[in-house]
């Protein structure tokens, strides 16, 4: 089979179900995130998955970005967006997951955001109060994916640790512009 490693170590996916490392596949999506083709990048990222009998795919996720970070240098600064994209995709997964949407479509539903939070006592409910669904669908339909793309490692990095709101098991529900949004909203 082409593109398939025939190497011992399993993949643990989110759902807990294990597959062989296949390194086109990994390279296949990660190229479609970022667009990076450096083979060198690769090879770094194979050879570490590689050593071990297991690997998570949120533990991927981090090797990748670690990985993406040490390229940067004042030549070859565009490896922070890398590193963001990556960041972020691993986000709307765990907002997806959370929340209970196609983590693919990045954001949710602001108006079951809000719920959700009011419910798990994390937020009050004055905005739910103050706005209609309608005005807070308005307010959400302003959100573009896309703008995520500008922060850089770092900044996405602290936003993420420091203000988007997670729940008190430190779960993922908030992301970055949503943030935004309800401060504006309130």
């Amino acid at each position: 089979m082409e593109g398939f490693d025939l190497s011992k170590t399993l993949i643990i996916k989110r759902s807990g179900k294990k597959e062989p490392f296949d390194r086109m596949k990994l390279r296949r999506n990660v190229e479609r995130l970022t667009g990076v083709k450096d083979d060198d990048f690769y090879e770094k990222v194979y050879e570490a998955i590689e050593h071990r009998d297991t690997y998570t795919t949120k533990g991927i996720n981090k090797l990748l970005i670690n990985t993406a970070l040490d390229n940067i240098d004042e030549v070859n600064t565009e490896w922070t967006y890398v590193a963001t994209k990556l960041f972020m995709n691993n986000l709307y997964k765990d907002a997806g997951e959370n929340r209970g949407y196609d983590y693919r479509k990045k954001y949710g539903s602001l108006y079951n955001l809000l719920n959700t939070l009011n419910k798990k006592g994390i937020y009050a409910d004055y905005i739910l109060q103050k706005y209609s669904k309608e005005e807070i669908k308005q307010a959400e339909d302003m959100i573009v994916p896309e703008r995520d793309n500008l922060f850089t490692y770092l900044g996405i990095y602290l936003l993420n640790d420091r203000y988007l709101v997670k729940d008190y098991n430190r779960n993922t529900y908030e992301l970055p512009q949503e943030r935004w949004m309800i401060i504006a909203l309130h």
